[in-house]
């Protein structure tokens, strides 16, 4: 008899001097990224096509692209995935 699991994977997607990095760790330095676009909307685009999903937003309130350039904001993201024993 199989049974499956549920795995989850995070990540973080993090703008930082303007540009929107892919994080793996929440500590992580946005300018180590493998990945980064210049908009988040493309980012958020290919990342749900390889099955990401966007947890939360933070901060909770949208910035401005003024407060973006002085704060940091991004998006908290989940993956999930079936596996079979």
């Amino acid at each position: 008899m199989s049974s499956t699991t549920l795995i989850h994977r995070y990540a973080w997607l993090e703008h930082d001097e303007g540009m929107w990095h892919f994080l793996t760790d929440l500590f992580a330095d946005p300018g180590e990224s493998t990945r980064s676009w210049p908009d988040h909307t493309r980012a958020l685009e290919e990342l749900s096509n390889e099955g990401w999903t966007v947890i939360s937003p933070y901060p909770e309130k949208p910035l401005s692209p003024q407060e973006q350039t002085e704060r940091t904001c991004g998006y908290g993201l989940m993956w999930n995935s079936t596996r079979f024993n």
